[in-house]
Order: structure tokens, then sequence, then C-alpha cells
């Protein structure tokens, strides 16, 4: 029986450890879904405070995942996590009969899960759970005397959140990550399956009101003296290939669609990410300036994605010493290319290749090129320090374990 109470307890740390980590390198993901559950709940007023409910729960359901998986505060920890369970299955079944969202968010942008699904999913670790709450309950468990791997793991649990709330995240599950080639994630390869649609027509009856649906090859609709046209539905019937970026415009001014002339360019290009103006400070604008004088020196086009007016961004930015052209992008497109607090920031581009990002927090001032290269190479570095950071924190916890016999 001890075997299969411990089984319960690492298939639990597994569940959290995995839907905390694919949050917690992503917490702005998690707080536009939090956004969403807020608005639904018709707790609109909280939404300012989104990012901030996003690291607390990614933090805690990443804590609690670590704090199974090395066995700290056992009985504690398992009766958090049968209550966090608890809370989820309800809110999931809640879900599933109102469908207020499409999906709950639970493993961020790394898995999808219908709501259904999901609720099954809960369901299934919450018996878990008190299955190990029930065996754990009366065991006799020596009271830890060390705080320290306790500290450890709050660290490490918010401190991934936290640092990716303000930049950017480690690791990127959407499609405009470090490395991407635009026009290439856009295209469908040759061969590819193609999507089956079924094709519905809508029509009024002329005489009686009555509002009917025909397929195509019904005929009865050719009447012209009877129905009355409404409208054509096209549902999916079998799902082809659907590219990576799917849903990439920029628009100009008069909203024509400039996608192919941008990302034709063989050259290096600079993104300014800029959904709104108002949220750029002092500091950030001093160091577009910078940025400027970079790219004019080595002939660098500078473009920017914004939501709102393309001639009012490019005339606020040409006041701050920025030389650029604006465009429209769509805001979910904008939040996805850039998942900092602000959803703003700076893309480099070589041949519609994303080499480096980063957020508005960190621009760098880049004075030659060289610099310019060694950011990029820097950026590629994070995700080592990153891994470093998780390998060590493994090993001390490790070694604390089978010290303690945990």
């Amino acid at each position: 029986m001890k075997r299969i109470v411990l089984l319960s307890r690492y298939i639990l740390a597994a569940l959290f450890v995995f839907s905390g980590f694919v949050k917690s390198v992503d917490p702005m993901g998690t707080a536009i879904k939090i956004r969403e559950y807020l608005v639904a709940f018709h707790l609109d007023i909280l939404t300012d405070i989104a990012p901030w409910l996003a690291v607390l729960l990614c933090g805690m359901e990443l804590l609690l995942g670590l704090m199974l998986l090395f066995g700290l505060f056992k009985k504690i920890t398992a009766y958090i996590t049968l209550l966090f369970m608890c809370f989820f299955t309800l809110l999931t079944f809640y879900i599933l009969i109102a469908s207020p969202v499409s999906d709950c968010g639970c493993f961020g942008d790394a898995v999808t899960l219908s709501n259904h699904a999901t609720f099954i999913k809960n369901l299934i670790f919450t018996a878990v759970a008190i299955f190990y709450v029930f065996h754990i309950r009366h065991e006799n468990i020596v009271p830890q005397k060390s705080y320290l791997p306790l500290f450890l793991s709050i660290a490490i649990s918010f401190g991934i959140p936290i640092h990716a709330l303000f930049f950017l995240p480690v690791i990127d599950f959407l499609p405009y990550k470090t490395g991407v080639n635009i026009p290439e994630a856009m295209s469908i390869p040759e061969g590819a399956p193609q999507s089956e649609y079924k094709t519905t027509l809508v029509y009024k009856n002329i005489k009686t009101g009555d509002i009917q649906e025909f397929e195509l090859e019904d005929t009865t609709w050719y009447d012209s003296t009877t129905w009355e046209y409404i409208d054509t539905k096209n549902e999916v019937v079998v799902q082809g290939y659907v590219p990576p970026i799917s849903h990439f415009a920029i628009l100009d001014e008069n909203g024509k669609d400039r996608s192919t002339e941008i990302l034709s360019d063989a050259g290096d290009q600079f993104w300014i990410i800029l959904p709104e103006k108002e949220k750029l400070n002092p500091s950030s604008l001093q160091n577009l300036s910078a940025l400027n004088q970079f790219a004019e020196n080595t002939h660098t086009p500078i473009i920017t994605f914004t939501t709102q007016t393309p001639n009012e961004i490019t005339t606020f930015l040409s006041e701050h010493g920025i030389k650029t052209i604006s465009y429209n992008v769509d805001p979910i497109v904008l939040k996805s290319m850039i998942r900092s607090r602000l959803h703003s920031g700076i893309i480099f581009l070589h041949k519609g290749t994303i080499l480096a990002k980063w957020s508005m927090n960190t621009l760098p001032v880049i004075k030659t090129e060289k610099e310019l290269q060694t950011l990029i190479n820097r950026n590629h570095y994070r995700l080592f320090f990153f891994c470093s950071i998780w390998i060590l924190y493994i090993v001390a916890m490790t070694s604390y374990c089978i010290r303690h016999k945990q």
C-alpha cells in the first residue's frame, strides 16, 4: 500500500509541476485567461491585477508540485493540494455547463484541452488527491527542522513567473518565438491535407416567414417565388493542415494588407511592438531613440505594429526622434509576439527570421553591429542559464531528500 500511496503523490506532483511550469514561463498567457474568467464572472474591476493573480496561481501550482515531489511538509501539502483540486474541479464543472470560456488554460499554451476533457481530468486527479490524503492523514511524520528547502522552492516557483512578467518567457510556446521564419510558418506545404467543408444555404419562406436550411444538393430553394436567400454557412467537416501562423495581416492606414511586401525584405528589420503608446515611459523612448540612431547608421528599417491609428503612432514616435512607418496588427497577434507585462518590445529579424526579442523593460542600447550580435547570442544563453538554475535546484533538493530520507 505504501508504494501505491507514494505513486499517488508522484502522480499529483507530476500534474502540478507540469501545469505550474508551463504557465510560469508565460504568466501573461495565464493573465489573459484570468481576465476572461473575471469578465465572465462580472469581476471586471480586478482585470488590472490579472498579471499578479497569474503569478500567484502559477507560483502556487509549481510550489505545490515541487513540495509533493520532494516530500516537503507532507500533510499540509496534501491538504492544500486537495483543496486546489476540489476548487478547480468545481470551477471546470461550471465552465463545462455554462461555457464562459473556450478552454480552461490549465496547461497554458503548451497543451489545449476541451472543457469536457478538463473536467474529466480534474475528476480523476481529485480522486487521486482524496486517496493520498486519506492514507497520509494518520501517518507518523517527523517534523522538518530545516526551512531552507522550502525557501529554495518558493524562490524558484515565484521567481520564474515574476522574471517572465517583466522580461520575456525563457521558453516560448507561441508561433512568434526566436528562430521562427515567419513566411515559412505561414505557408502550407505541398501535399498537405486540405480542409473539407459542408455548405448550408439559409432561406426564408416568403409566404410563411419560416427560416429553413438547405444542402447544396437540395434543389427546393431554386423556387425564387417561395424562397428568399438569407445566408450561407460553411462548417468544417474535416480539418486540414493549419500553418503555425495563420492570422497575420499587416494593414496600412487604408486597410491594405502589406504583409507580403514587408516579409519579403531580404535584409534586417526592427519591429517595434507597441499596442498603445500611452504605456511607453521616458526611459523606453530614450532607448528607442538610441536604437533609431543605430538603425539609421546601418540602414535598417524600423517598422511599428500597433492597434492605434498608424499615422498617429508614426507622428508620436517621430516627435521623440524615432523614424518609423506604423501599421495595424491584430491585438491578439501583438500579445503573442511580446509576452511581457505591457506586451511592448522590439523584434529583430533577418530575411523574415526572428533572431532576437526584447521587452521594453530590457531594451538594450545598441551602437555597433558587433554589440547587436553579442546581444543576439546573449538571448540564446538565457535558456542555458535557466536550465542551469533548475539543475542546481534539483541536485540540491535530491541531496536533501537522500540525507533526510524524504
